[in-house]
């Protein structure tokens, strides 16, 4: 399926496109390469006009290293997350397949990805509000994919956003810290 459609599907018409999602066996590899990876692109383009050419910073180096950053972030935060998710699926009744839970953090990063084109202008990035719709998909991709058990559904429900977010929040950092050397900005960079 061509990724408009799929992107399309996940978000007009989720529960049924998480039991075509279910039946599906592309590996978690080829999910990343065909599907994240074009999506995680918008994220990093939004911050290259952000910092580079609404001029909050002179574009330049600083705004590509930060769309570098927020890729590489993004990319790692979902491979990383799925890893820790998966370990615990066990401990919440849910079933425990690697593949299963990439799906899930993809396809539930879907409006997250999109909403991040709001960001690249100060005065819309409110509408980026809309990638809230991404915990919907993540809850009800768990129950479908990973059959969690309904008295366990909220509590697994709010560790996998708990791990994601935090993963997330870590590398960030990390990258941050490597290739900028502060995880804070007081002023524009200009480079």
């Amino acid at each position: 399926m061509k990724l408009v459609d799929k992107v399309k599907n996940i978000l007009l018409k989720p529960t049924a496109e998480w039991i075509v999602i279910e039946q599906e066996n592309t590996s978690a590899l080829t999910l990343i390469i065909t599907y994240l990876i074009p999506l995680a692109l918008i994220p990093g383009l939004s911050v290259i006009i952000y910092f580079g050419l609404i001029g909050v910073s002179f574009f330049g180096l600083f705004a590509i290293k930060q769309a570098i950053i927020t890729f590489v972030s993004i990319v790692l935060g979902v491979c990383v997350s799925a890893i820790v998710i998966d370990n615990l699926a066990p401990n919440f009744g849910s079933t425990k397949d690697f593949r299963k839970t990439v799906q899930i953090i993809v396809y539930s990063y879907t409006p997250i990805l999109l909403a991040s084109v709001f960001q690249a202008i100060p005065t819309i990035s409110f509408l980026s509000i809309i990638g809230l719709y991404s915990l919907y998909l993540l809850y009800i991709g768990m129950k479908q994919m990973l059959k969690t058990p309904e008295d366990k559904l909220a509590i697994y429900f709010v560790v996998n956003f708990l791990v994601i977010i935090g993963v997330f929040v870590i590398i960030l950092a990390i990258l941050k810290m490597a290739f900028i050397g502060t995880l804070f900005y007081s002023k524009p960079i200009m480079q």
